[in-house]
């Protein structure tokens, strides 16, 4: 299985904000996670606490692929994780960085 990920522009521009060892430190802790979600998405939802990743929920009952990824220190990622059976890969989108 490939692991594809994307950002959206609010991502970069939130990312660009941080200083260089910030960022340098969040793409470490994201690439981390990353890592994990390539071998096995499961094991990401079993080691991962409810406060550091959350299913956000939608009105109506709707599903979602929306997770709020809480990164070190109290820094949150709104991202989707999403398998493509198709073309047998999990596609990453990098939506908002908030501190």
């Amino acid at each position: 299985m490939d692991l594809l990920i994307e950002s959206t522009q609010e991502f970069e521009q939130d990312l660009a904000a941080f200083s260089t060892t910030k960022k340098a430190n969040i793409i470490e802790q994201m690439n981390t996670i990353f890592q994990i979600i390539l071998h096995d998405l499961e094991s990401l939802f079993k080691t991962m606490t409810l406060a550091q990743l959350q299913k956000l929920k939608l009105n109506n009952d709707y599903e979602s692929s929306l997770y709020s990824l809480r990164l070190k220190p109290e820094i949150r990622i709104i991202l989707t994780i999403d398998d493509d059976p198709i073309f047998d890969r999990t596609l990453i989108t990098m939506m908002m960085l908030s501190k």
